[in-house]
């Protein structure tokens, strides 16, 4: 029985692979850190597999120097809601004073706080919190977002999140607000702009002009590591190579504005090991 259930799982999952692809929901926290780094946390949902409707938890912190600090669970069955996602010893969760994110494992634990609410624009907020990452612990600062996004199949493109407590925008086509900039008497939100994959790109948001620049290291993250090893193995013989996010620091300069030197920012690149500059 259990083969039998094994194999119509795999069937189902072949199913969405070869025709609209597997749907992932994910709440996700992008904040920039003090240090100056990035710092995801993700708990995304997917139909597919045999693991589908788990949540899999992904952290990942990525610095001006040292290791990368990495780390993946996955949960179930999840709960998923407009005010967050849980499962296991993982929880996004928004309350009263903002949103928290609870990280449980023995290698691996945290607890962040981000005193910002979602919508449309999302709320930025400061960030603060500790990662214990055995055999040592950081703290975490900053400044940061949660946004929901929702992805199908083979997706590819490019996300821009700028963080500042002068002006913050956001450019990303699988979020709930696509296109958005705030500010102190600054709110706008619209349709998001096509950014190429370049290490440089110039452009237009609402009515600034935007000139981006990535830097630094990159972080790339694989978000097929829910499915089983014969599921990964069916993807690729269909034509579905592993969908990666990389995540990379950027600059964001704001010609023409009262705005003057860099927005910090992050870029986050969804598609295929091979699909990168």
């Amino acid at each position: 029985m259990g083969i039998l259930c094994g194999l119509a799982a795999l069937a189902a999952t072949r199913w969405q692979i070869s025709r609209t692809g597997p749907v992932r929901e994910a709440w996700t926290l992008i904040a920039l850190t003090a240090d100056p780094g990035v710092l995801w946390a993700s708990g995304t949902v997917s139909d597919a597999g045999l693991l589908r409707d788990w949540m899999t938890t992904r952290l990942g912190w990525l610095g001006p120097f040292g290791p990368v600090l990495e780390h993946r669970a996955t949960w179930g069955p999840a709960t998923l809601t407009e005010k967050g996602v849980e499962a296991g010893l993982d929880r996004f969760h928004f309350g009263d004073d903002g949103w928290t994110v609870e990280i449980g494992g023995e290698q691996l634990s945290g607890h962040l706080r981000l005193a910002a609410a979602s919508g449309c624009p999302p709320e930025v907020g400061d960030l603060y919190g500790h990662i214990r990452a055995e055999p040592s612990g950081r703290t975490a600062s900053g400044r940061g977002v949660m946004v929901r996004t929702q992805v199908q199949g083979r997706a590819e493109g490019v996300a821009i999140y700028a963080l500042d407590r002068r002006m913050s925008l956001g450019i990303d086509p699988w979020s709930h607000c696509p296109a958005w900039i705030s500010g102190p008497g600054v709110s706008w939100t619209g349709d998001p702009p096509t950014i190429p994959l370049e290490r440089r790109w110039s452009g237009e948001l609402g009515d600034y002009e935007l000139d981006i620049r990535a830097v630094g290291r990159r972080l790339v993250m694989d978000e097929h590591e829910h499915l089983l090893p014969p599921e990964r193995l069916l993807a690729e013989i269909v034509g579905y190579p592993a969908p990666t996010i990389t995540l990379q620091r950027v600059r964001v300069r704001l010609p023409g504005s009262t705005i003057t030197g860099p927005l910090p920012g992050v870029r986050i690149v969804r598609g295929t090991r091979g699909w990168r500059d």
